[in-house]
């Protein structure tokens, strides 16, 4: 199973997320996770949307031993969050959000005026803010994949937030957040090399 968890854009990889269960040809049984207001899979204003997505997650995994989050930008902090929860197999990221404090905001440079107006209202959950604080201990931190734009700041700093020697970092070379993958067969070859 494959839980994937979108952006702010709702999409995966800049694919709509319907067009994501033609490229694994039903190999795999999806689910799609997403927050339309926009908070990074937080609490913010919403407790009901916070339950309903454990709720589906629980029923959707029963009692599967392999399982796997798949995360975009603020979809990635959702499936961080998720997982220190539900212990999947693997999470795969892409250009993860892995702090939303003021720091981050200081530094996100790419004038989203929406992306600031979110920070500032989930600046209230304190240290729910960053993943590094949401993940236990004895959480395996080896089964994050954490693919980022090398040469974007904004990654990077995301990156160093959460880096630890247990997580693979993996940097790709560009600048564009959320990747540049060039076509769906690269997209979809990735993917199932982490879930073979």
């Amino acid at each position: 199973k494959l839980f994937f968890f979108t952006g702010f854009s709702n999409k995966i990889l800049g694919k709509k997320i319907y067009n994501i269960d033609k490229l694994f040809k039903k190999k795999y049984s999806f689910e799609y996770l997403f927050q339309n207001n926009m908070n990074f899979f937080l609490n913010g204003d919403n407790e009901t949307i916070i339950h309903l997505i454990f709720k589906k997650i629980k029923k959707k995994i029963n009692n599967d031993k392999k399982f796997y989050f798949i995360g975009t930008s603020a979809g990635s902090f959702g499936a961080l969050k998720y997982a220190s929860i539900f212990n999947p197999t693997k999470v795969i990221c892409f250009s993860p959000f892995t702090t939303l404090t003021k720091e981050a905001a200081k530094i996100d440079g790419r004038g989203n005026k929406e992306l600031r107006k979110y920070l500032d209202k989930l600046e209230n959950l304190g240290e729910k803010l960053e993943i590094k604080n949401i993940l236990s201990d004895n959480f395996n931190y080896k089964s994050i994949y954490f693919y980022y734009a090398r040469n974007s700041k904004e990654d990077s700093f995301q990156a160093n937030a959460i880096a630890n020697d247990l997580i693979n970092l993996i940097p790709i070379n560009t600048t564009k957040h959320g990747l540049n993958f060039k076509g769906d067969q690269q997209i979809t070859n990735l993917i199932l090399s982490h879930t073979m």
